[in-house]
């Protein structure tokens, strides 16, 4: 009885690292493609999983800390996320010239990289996720083609071929 436990344990710890490693992978591609619509030149991509894993450990630590002083909510955990990102963007991943980026196009970089994992995200999110960029994920109340929204133009009973342009 106890190997089918520790089998089980085994088998879920297995697949709990397969998600962090193609989590950090995904991650990692997401930051360099970012990385490269906002600066035209793409960081190696061990580099860009470092970033990420330090990326999030320092965050993490930074809302912990945050939540301790401040007591905040989801949102000063986005914004402490998006500064840290964004000291780490800087930090770590250089420019063509080997130079750092500068703390603007890192935040530019980290806007455009959260957006990018908000909106591959966003459709399994719950709503106080979504309502962090709404205008990213788009609408989240569509409940199929029967509710479609109708057009503010016309009233939907208003038919065009019905009307003639007497008036008669």
């Amino acid at each position: 009885m106890g190997t089918a436990f520790g089998a089980l344990a085994g088998m879920s710890l297995l697949a709990i690292v397969q998600v962090i490693v193609v989590g950090i992978a995904m991650a990692a591609l997401l930051l360099t493609v970012s990385f490269r619509l906002v600066l035209g030149s793409m960081p190696s991509c061990p580099r860009a999983m470092a970033t990420v894993v330090l990326a999030t450990i320092a965050s993490a630590a930074a809302r912990g800390i945050a939540h301790a002083l401040l007591g905040g909510g989801r949102l000063l955990a986005f914004v402490v996320q998006f500064l840290v990102g964004a000291a780490m963007v800087n930090r770590l991943l250089l420019a063509d010239n080997g130079l750092r980026i500068g703390y603007g196009k890192a935040c530019l970089v980290q806007r455009v990289y959260l957006g990018a994992c908000r909106a591959l995200a966003g459709r399994s999110a719950h709503p106080p996720v979504r309502s962090l960029c709404p205008s990213l994920l788009g609408p989240w109340n569509h409940h199929g083609p029967a509710k479609r929204r109708t057009s503010v133009l016309a009233p939907p009973n208003v038919r065009l071929d019905r009307q003639s342009p007497t008036g008669s």
